[in-house]
């Protein structure tokens, strides 16, 4: 059977982009389909690439792209895939447009999606004054009034973490505590206040946030730590039968393999506890292990 591409690469974001050089690189044929929703759209700086500390996700995406217009057996499209479907020694794969394109092999690098609560205020102001990552956001708060919204370990260890950028820091768990005594020792010990109050709403201000609560009380804080669980993008893997893994990504082997032959987990959708380095680097570790496969069946070829 004859393929339009060795391997459609399903989104473009970073892992997506690094799997598709490494393929150039290769000399094998891919098609990447964008769908334009890059889970860090609303961020206006990234951090840990070498080179481009502060860069915009946007303009690193252009530059990305960029690069990859050196390797003519390389395709982007700005399309979503809605559907993939095995034939016989590959895939066919069902574009929003319309289109269908067939590939030997499969590389889910979609990522995923935060699911914010349905706080008044709260999809607005996350990415930018309320944010989910200490690490990825949390130096811009330096010096600065801090609140985490959480609870129990979790809670605690971000805690721990921040009290590195600001000592002002307050907890918002949104309802009873759920702290060991210990925990609530060592909180109390470092004058951290916990705030048990549900919050009804974030009001953004020119510096920061207002939270109100439900009992009508008001705090600011220049800058918010919530970090909201996430599922995968699409459902794409699932219906291939790809399995996931308790907390809802899909489970992969050393190879970047998912459970489903031939399709390649890449990004977020693996381990959403990524940077856009290291998110880079599992698509170029996807793309070298479906490259290996092609290379051995086409040796193997009559």
């Amino acid at each position: 059977m004859k393929f339009d591409y060795d391997v459609l690469i399903v989104g473009g974001g970073p892992a997506g982009l690094q799997s598709a050089q490494m393929l150039g690189r290769a000399g094998r044929t891919a098609l990447v389909c964008d769908d334009g929703r890059p889970r860090n759209r609303p961020a206006a700086h990234m951090h840990y690439f070498p080179t481009r500390d502060g860069l915009p996700p946007e303009e690193f995406r252009r530059l990305f792209r960029s690069d990859l217009a050196h390797y003519p057996s390389l395709h982007l499209r700005d399309v979503s895939v809605t559907d993939l479907v095995p034939k016989e020694e590959g895939f066919e794969g069902v574009l929003a447009d319309g289109s269908r394109v067939s590939a030997r092999k499969i590389i889910l690098a979609d990522g995923v999606q935060d699911i914010l609560p349905p706080i008044p205020g709260l999809s607005e102001l996350f990415g930018k004054t309320v944010f989910h990552c200490p690490y990825c956001h949390g130096y811009e708060f330096k010096g600065k009034t801090l609140g985490i919204v959480g609870n129990g370990e979790m809670a605690f260890a971000m805690t721990g973490i921040l009290r590195g950028l600001s000592q002002d820091l307050i907890l918002f768990t949104q309802g009873a505590s759920a702290f060991s005594s210990e925990q609530a020792e060592a909180l109390a010990r470092r004058g951290v206040p916990i705030i048990e109050e549900t919050i009804a709403s974030f009001l953004g201000e020119e510096d920061g946030v207002l939270i109100r609560l439900d009992n009508g009380r008001e705090i600011f804080r220049h800058g918010i730590l919530l970090r909201p669980p996430q599922k995968p993008k699409s459902d794409l893997g699932l219906r291939l039968g790809c399995r996931i893994n308790e907390q809802g990504f899909y489970e992969v082997d050393t190879e970047a393999q998912s459970s489903v032959a031939n399709v390649f987990i890449a990004g977020d959708g693996m381990d959403p506890r990524q940077s856009v380095l290291t998110s880079a680097y599992t698509g170029m570790m996807a793309a070298i292990s479906a490259n290996h496969r092609l290379a051995r069946e086409d040796m193997l070829r009559d």
